[in-house]
């Protein structure tokens, strides 16, 4: 998820080679340094999207996620209905209260806190929220 993130900011906003983000090569690439990747559940099944976006899922930077990014160093992402985050700098320590209590006051209606990923099994790949 971090290349992805480092690729996809690279050809959409053109700054993925910026020193800042070398942390984050370090650790997709030599698995140097312990970084979170956080999940936000969903709270229902109900997940709109268009036939477009299921058959070539994109990456959006939102002036919401720029926000997250500027003021938290935190980038948020979703992927076929599910929400990830990863941090974007090396010292996230000191923002992560802060951004998650922030970005859980627009997402409390939708989803459950987050959880701190350990296991891919954690993602609910199957989408089991829809038969509840």
């Amino acid at each position: 998820m971090f290349k992805v993130f480092l690729e996809e900011t690279e050809r959409q906003n053109h700054n993925g080679l910026e020193s800042k983000f070398d942390f984050i090569r370090e650790f997709a690439r030599y698995n140097i340094g312990d970084f979170p990747i956080y999940y936000f559940p969903r709270k229902f099944g109900a997940i709109l999207m268009s036939i477009e976006e299921i058959k070539h899922p994109k990456i959006h930077f939102s002036p919401l996620i720029k926000s997250y990014l500027k003021n938290y160093n935190f980038f948020e992402f979703d992927i076929l209905g599910h929400l990830f985050s990863i941090p974007t700098s090396r010292n996230y320590i000191w923002m992560i209260d802060k951004y998650l209590i922030e970005s859980m006051k627009l997402k409390k209606e939708h989803f459950h806190v987050p959880i701190q990923l350990e296991y891919l099994t954690q993602v609910d790949l199957l989408l089991d929220i829809m038969n509840q």
